[in-house]
């Protein structure tokens, strides 16, 4: 409940991938998303995200109109190019 749902994509470009996010948080504001523990930044449901060598940590929560977060949502990828 309240927790954003990833699918994450890959492209045809090496270290760019695709993420998708649903969720089912009611009166839903905004989805925030953080990468390798970097200030949270709202994002579109559907965007591109370019991956460094090694771990790459993104979060993903939702915010509804009452200023409310849900629970975190966390992807690990490992990148070798």
């Amino acid at each position: 409940m309240n927790q954003v749902r990833y699918v994450a994509e890959q492209t045809d470009t090496p270290g760019l991938i695709t993420i998708t996010l649903e969720h089912n948080m009611p009166n839903l504001k905004a989805l925030p998303a953080r990468f390798d523990g970097e200030t949270w930044k709202k994002v579109e449901a559907r965007f591109p995200v370019r991956l460094h060598p090694g771990r790459n940590t993104l979060e993903f929560q939702g915010q509804n109109t009452a200023g409310v977060e849900g629970m975190r949502s966390t992807l690990v990828v490992d990148y070798e190019p």
